[in-house]
């Protein structure tokens, strides 16, 4: 998702270097060697040539780009505890869709700790002591409707 999002293609991604694919966030530096050497390995060429001639969209639909959102770019959030009005999945998918990312957990580079019944104690107790910001589904559901 994260390629496609910032790349658009397989062709650019393909074409990507080094420092471009270390400039999409969470990718650093081992992980964008990682994937540019997989991707310069004629057998993957030959199989994503493959996939295009079968008829694979391999680009991100320019409809979906243009849909989404910035209201969350660049921040990064943590979902935990059970929801009423969206499923934990759903959310998550509405994060990425304003531009936010989803983490598994707090840390300090977390903006955002999005919390339903029964939260972690854990994730809480970390968002405390990072100073992470807390809030609610309908605040989240709020935010992204006024956005819109």
């Amino acid at each position: 998702d994260t390629l496609a999002e910032h790349l658009g293609s397989m062709e650019a991604i393909t074409r990507a270097t080094i420092d471009e694919l270390c400039e999409i966030p969470d990718i650093g530096p081992t992980t964008a060697e990682q994937i540019h050497t997989f991707l310069q390995q004629d057998e993957q060429k030959k199989l994503i040539e493959k996939l295009c001639a079968a008829g694979l969209p391999l680009a991100e639909d320019a409809s979906a780009r243009k849909a989404r959102k910035d209201t969350l770019k660049g921040k990064r959030l943590v979902v935990s505890g059970r929801f009423v009005r969206q499923s934990r999945d759903e959310l998550k998918s509405m994060i990425v869709q304003h531009g936010g990312l989803c983490a598994s957990s707090v840390s300090k580079q977390v903006d955002y700790l999005v919390v339903g019944e029964e939260p972690g104690a854990r994730k809480l107790q970390k968002a405390a002591e990072y100073g992470t910001k807390i809030m609610s589904e309908d605040d989240l559901l709020k935010l992204l409707k006024e956005a819109a």
